[in-house]
This record gives structure tokens, C-alpha cells and sequence, in this order.
């Protein structure tokens, strides 16, 4: 008699499972290891899709004339601020009319289109200790104003107009008074400084000065509080302009920020916060300058979002057409031009840093290979349609891309402690005339110096 045999349920199920366990290998390699079927794949591309149109690799140096062929976009219509930095100081005991204008960055050949311009009023060989001077300039750093006060009563003013300069003596009693001014920004820190009375200059002076921690771009909001201390210039009881901030601070959602001014010897003066800290850092908080804001603008669309792809990491700012886009710290030109349908530059900093501004519709005047820029320098304007631009911001080191938004910029020369308590002293001062505007409840308050 024989015997059938049975087939064990063991080995059913074992290849029940080898099947299951072949087709979940064969998902796996086509969702996540084919090249190009892959999840990571297909989210790369569209990724790639969205992003700028950027082409961000190592940059080369090309001729000028090579630049030129490059077909240019269409430059939309801009609306350029041109609020650019002012500076005053006190002629000290070794300094000459030349060496004045170089500290503050006039060329040679500027610097002599003024002696020209003043010789048949005034000798530039003449200048004393203790004359003092102001010099505007426009947002690309070209000087637009000279005014040299060689008395109370006597003020040399050389203005350029077009391609010329023109010269004036201008004979009268000078005064120089504190102002006090206290407000809470709204949709933009101009329009809260016009409601106060006050010139826009003042509120692109109080912007420049503490660029450095803070940046109204990015960190203003409505109800921020500001407090300013600053000379006023008067010829015969009338107001002629501003002088120098002596005192700022700035209180937002990244807190308290001071900026105060202390000329331990006459003519050599900057700006420290309350510790005795410098206000000047390695590294600007943004590339964007800020500008006047529309009052309708929503600012939550204004934030910049970081941008993270396999060529590079970059931060995009959006912002109104025509804001000025400046050099985060001082450098080289080593690239400008025209680099995925529109304006680049790349700027070469000290210790081996690099930094990109791509997405510009207009380059500064004058602005070539090689030129050494300084920080805050104008490099270029944004433009766009309905009035909302774009820059694509990325960093450098070693020739590798770090992330913009991680680094972490460091502080120039605290002050000396051996002038530490006269630097209190004068901040005393300050704060008392401020305590005084405030105790009479004044948006704006005339003080003596």
C-alpha cells in the first residue's frame, strides 16, 4: 500500500513572503533609488523648476568688451532714492584740506575739481584746527556737497550741478542746537519721521548708523520706538540741516539698540552702544537698503526665504522696485555683468570671503572689475513689475557656499577703557537732554548744546 505524501505549509508561506519581499525591494529601488523615478529625484527637479534662474557657479573674470555683447534685459522703470550718507567733523591739528577729503573717501581728482571751485573764495591751504565740515554724498558715493564753516559767521558751500561745480560764500551768525526726537514707526520709519516734522535725511542718517544691528527691512514693524538726539544747523535763526546724530536708539522686537557719538579728541569720533562697544561690525545685517516702504504693502511678503539647492545656499530678498542693494563689507569687483538674464555682481572680502548680488536690474554708475568698494557702498538697484523685485543674496567661503542668514559678523575696536568715564560722561549728557524732552511730553524738543 503506498503512502501520499504532503506538501508542508511552511514552504508556502515562505514563498508567499519571498514575493512579498521581492515586490517591496522593487518599490524601493524605483521610489527612492532610480535616478529617474525616485521621490527625491522628482521633488529635486521641481524644486529646480521653482527657483530663480540663477547660475551661481564659480564665476570668471571676462573682458569688459565681452560683457558688453551680452544681451541685457530690458531695465524696468526705477524710482532710485537717492539718500546717501552724510559725514561732519572737526578739522583736527595735522589735517589739511587733502587729507580731510581722502579720509572720507573723495578721490584725488575730486578733491581737486573743489580747490578749483573754491580758489577765487577761499585758500584750502587756510584750513585751522577746529574748523569743521560736512560732506553729502549720493547713494553711489559720489560727493555731492561740500559745506566747510571756517567761523560762527563765515561758511564756504560747493554744490555739484551736472558736471560742474558751483561755489558760494554764505556770511551770517551760525548756530548749532540739539533736537530731541521721539516716535513710533508705522509702515515706514521716513513717513514717522515727516510726521514728526522732520526731514526724510534724518531718518536715511538714523538708517545708516545702526545698519549694523538692525535692519528696517527685515526687523521693523509698527510700534517700534526711536529716540534721536541730533544737531541742528541754523543760518540767522534759520534751519539750514542736520548735523550729527549724537545719540539713537532704536527699540524693536530685537530689542534696545544704541548708537552714541564720542569725539575724545577733535576731528577722530565714532559710534559705540551703551557698553562702550562699537557700532561697526565685519558684515552688514542685509544687502538691501531699506527704502520707504508703500503704505498699503503687506510686510509679511517682504521676508526673505532661503533657498536650498545642490549648486548653492542663498537667501532671497523680495522688495520694492528701485531699492539699493549695498556691499555688506568692504572688497574687490571681481565679477559684474550680466549672469542669468540679468545684472550680477560678486565682491571678493578679506579672509576669503565672497559674496553674490544676482537679480539686479541696474548697476551703480562706474562700477568695473577691480574697484575697491566699501561697505554700504551702492552696487545696484532692484527692479520689477508691480512693483515687488527680487535679490538673490549668497555668500562664499573658500569657494564653497555657506548659508547667509549663519554668519555671524564680529565688532571693530571697543573703546579704550582709559576713556571709558569720559565716554560716560557724555553719555549722561545725552540722556538727560532726552529725560528733559520727554518730561514735557514733546515730540520734538529745541535743546542747547
Amino acid at each position: 500500500m503506498r503512502h501520499r505524501r504532503h506538501a508542508s505549509p511552511w514552504k508556502g508561506t515562505l514563498r508567499l513572503a519571498l514575493l512579498f519581499a521581492l515586490l517591496i525591494a522593487v518599490n524601493i529601488y524605483f521610489l527612492f533609488l532610480r535616478g529617474g523615478t525616485s521621490l527625491p529625484y522628482l521633488q529635486r527637479i521641481s524644486e529646480q523648476r521653482r527657483a530663480l534662474p540663477a547660475l551661481l557657479s564659480a564665476p570668471k573674470a571676462v573682458p569688459k568688451a565681452a560683457a558688453q555683447v551680452a544681451s541685457a534685459p530690458p531695465e524696468p522703470h526705477l524710482i532710485v532714492l537717492d539718500e546717501g550718507r552724510m559725514s561732519t567733523g572737526t578739522v583736527g591739528a595735522s589735517d589739511s584740506f587733502h587729507s580731510v577729503l581722502g579720509r572720507e573717501g573723495v578721490s584725488p581728482k575730486v578733491a581737486a575739481e573743489l580747490v578749483g571751485a573754491l580758489s577765487k573764495l577761499f585758500d584750502p591751504r587756510n584750513v585751522r584746527t577746529g574748523q569743521t565740515y560736512t560732506l553729502r554724498f549720493d547713494d553711489e558715493e559720489r560727493l555731492r556737497n561740500l559745506e566747510w564753516r571756517v567761523s560762527a559767521h563765515a561758511l564756504f558751500r560747493v554744490a555739484r550741478r551736472g558736471d560742474s561745480w558751483h561755489s558760494a560764500r554764505e556770511q551770517g551768525t551760525f548756530e548749532t542746537r540739539w533736537a530731541v526726537l521721539t516716535g513710533t514707526g508705522g509702515s515706514s520709519l521716513f513717513d514717522a519721521i515727516e510726521r514728526a516734522g522732520e526731514g526724510r535725511s534724518l531718518a536715511a542718517a538714523l538708517i545708516e548708523l545702526l545698519a549694523w544691528d538692525t535692519s528696517f527691512y527685515l526687523d521693523s514693524q509698527p510700534g517700534d520706538r526711536f529716540k534721536i538726539l541730533v544737531e541742528k544747523q541754523y543760518l540767522d535763526g534759520k534751519f539750514r540741516g542736520y548735523g550729527r546724530i549724537l545719540s539713537a536708539e532704536y527699540s524693536g522686537r530685537l530689542g534696545p539698540v544704541h548708537a552714541i557719538w564720542f569725539e575724545p579728541v577733535p576731528g577722530s569720533g565714532a559710534y559705540y552702544n551703551e557698553q562702550g562697544e562699537s557700532v561697526v561690525k565685519t558684515l552688514l545685517k542685509t544687502p538691501v537698503k531699506y527704502a520707504r516702504f508703500p503704505s498699503n504693502a503687506d510686510r509679511r511678503r517682504y521676508q526673505p526665504t532661503l533657498h536650498t539647492e545642490q549648486a548653492h545656499l542663498g537667501v532671497g530678498y523680495p522688495a520694492p522696485a528701485g531699492t539699493a542693494v549695498w556691499a555688506i563689507a568692504p572688497g574687490r569687483v571681481t565679477f559684474r555683468g550680466v549672469r542669468g538674464g540679468a545684472h550680477c555682481v560678486q565682491i571678493a572680502h578679506p579672509g576669503g570671503m565672497e559674496s553674490v548680488y544676482l537679480q539686479l536690474a541696474k548697476l551703480a554708475r562706474n562700477l568695473e572689475v577691480g574697484d575697491s568698494v566699501r561697505q554700504k557702498q551702492v552696487i545696484g538697484y532692484l527692479g520689477g513689475t508691480g512693483g515687488l523685485s527680487h535679490l538673490h543674496f549668497s555668500v562664499k567661503m573658500g569657494g564653497h557656499f555657506i548659508d547667509p542668514l549663519r554668519l555671524r559678523p564680529a565688532r571693530s575696536t571697543p573703546l579704550p577703557i582709559s576713556q571709558y568715564g569720559a565716554f560716560q560722561t557724555v553719555m549722561a549728557s545725552y540722556r538727560e537732554a532726552l529725560a528733559d524732552a520727554a518730561s514735557r511730553s514733546s515730540t520734538s524738543a529745541q535743546l542747547g548744546p
